[in-house]
C-alpha cells in the first residue's frame, strides 16, 4: 500500500482526506450568512429575518461524508440541519440536543446513503452530526455543515434573534467514493488543522 508521506499507516483503516482546509475554526475559510463568527468556534445568529448557515461549496461525482461536532451555545431552541446541495439536495434535521432525526429529502442526482448522530456527547459536550450522500452527476454543489432551523421542522429563514448560537468543534468533508461498504466511523482523515 502506498501511502502519502509523513501518513501513518493503520491496519484495516481507510484513507481518506478532509476536504476542508479549516476545520477546527469556524471564522475562517467559510462562506457565512445570516450570523457571525464571533471567534474561532462560535457561530452567532444575526437579528432579523434571514437564513443562519455555515456553508462551502466544491466540484462534486461520488461519495461524500459530511460530519459536524456541534453543540448548542447560548439563547433560543434552534436546531440543526446537514445539507448537500445544488439544484437537486440531500438534507436531514436533526434535534441539535438529542441527536434524533427529524425529517430527511433527497431529490434529483443527489441521494443520501446514512445520516445520524452519535449517541452520547463527548467529553467537551459536542455531539457528531453526518450524512453520507452520493452525487451520481457532476455538479458544483454546496455542503452546509452548519444550517440552523427556527423549530424542530422548522425553517431555515427565520427571524433570529441576535443572541442565539452553536458552538463548532470540527468540520470534515470527505470524498469516500469506492469505499460505500464501509461502516462510517472507521474513516481515518488525513489533512485536518
Amino acid at each position: 500500500v502506498e501511502l502519502a508521506s509523513g501518513c501513518a499507516f493503520f491496519g484495516g483503516a481507510r484513507l481518506v482526506r478532509n476536504l476542508v482546509t479549516k476545520s477546527e475554526v469556524i471564522n475562517a475559510g467559510w462562506s457565512i450568512s445570516g450570523g457571525t463568527a464571533s471567534d474561532e468556534n462560535t457561530f452567532l445568529e444575526s437579528a432579523g429575518g434571514s437564513t443562519h448557515q455555515i456553508a462551502t461549496g466544491f466540484p462534486t461525482l461520488g461519495t461524500y461524508l459530511l460530519e459536524v461536532w456541534i453543540k448548542r451555545g447560548a439563547g433560543s431552541t434552534r436546531h440543526l440541519r446537514l445539507e448537500v446541495s445544488s439544484t437537486d439536495l440531500a438534507r436531514v434535521n436533526f434535534n441539535l440536543d438529542t441527536g434524533e432525526v427529524a425529517s430527511i429529502a433527497q431529490s434529483g442526482t443527489i441521494a443520501l446513503i446514512n445520516y445520524g448522530a452519535d449517541a452520547s456527547v463527548d467529553a467537551g459536550g459536542y455531539r457528531r452530526f453526518y450524512i453520507r450522500v452520493n452525487v451520481s452527476a457532476s455538479a458544483s454543489n454546496s455542503f452546509y455543515p452548519v444550517r440552523l432551523t427556527e423549530g424542530l421542522n422548522g425553517s431555515i429563514s427565520y427571524s433570529g434573534d441576535g443572541t442565539s448560537s452553536v458552538l463548532v468543534r470540527k468540520i470534515k468533508i470527505s470524498d469516500v467514493t469506492n469505499y460505500d461498504a464501509s461502516y462510517v466511523p472507521e474513516y481515518v482523515s488525513v489533512g485536518v488543522l
